[in-house]
């Protein structure tokens, strides 16, 4: 059996969601209650959050780029690069 080991610390009180990109190679998740959208790098192990402005359920990917956002606010897009959030209409 292989042995677990932490690969981020991003002290979340409910990890959930993990979803591979697999064009960025990196695996994101969202925290269910801070609310907070995580990135991992495996290959640098680099980890960059963010915090949306409301509790987040789900997420995914969208095909030009960046993610739908499942929140208390409704669904929402989300665009990591700039960290700019807009209602989806």
């Amino acid at each position: 059996m292989n042995p677990v080991s932490c690969v981020a610390q991003t002290e979340d009180i409910l990890g959930e969601v993990p979803l591979w990109h697999p064009t960025e190679r990196a695996l994101y998740w969202i925290d269910l209650f801070k609310p907070a959208l995580h990135r991992l790098d495996p290959a640098t192990g680099a980890t960059t959050s963010w915090t949306p402005p409301a509790k987040v359920g789900s997420f995914a990917l969208r095909k030009e780029g960046g993610f739908l956002l499942a929140s208390r606010r409704g669904i929402e897009r989300f665009d990591a690069e700039t960290g700019a959030i807009a209602r989806r209409r």
